[in-house]
């Protein structure tokens, strides 16, 4: 593993400690679609917070190695 791939997993490893994804919990039956609903998760929900977090990360990360 390269040392920016390095820099990345845990950047991205941290972020997800803080901000876990989340499911959504529904009391239906499968069929109805929303069962198959991926939940909450900051690098899709909002992308702008979750690229200014990553950003930040990678720089410190990139100064402590």
């Amino acid at each position: 593993m390269t040392k920016a791939a390095a820099i990345n997993k845990e950047a991205r490893a941290i972020i997800k400690k803080h901000f876990p994804e989340e499911g959504r919990n529904h009391s239906c039956d499968e069929s109805c679609g929303w069962c198959h609903d991926p939940g909450w998760s900051l690098e899709d929900d909002q992308p702008e917070r979750f690229k200014r977090y990553y950003r930040m990360l990678t720089a410190v990360l990139k100064r402590g190695i």
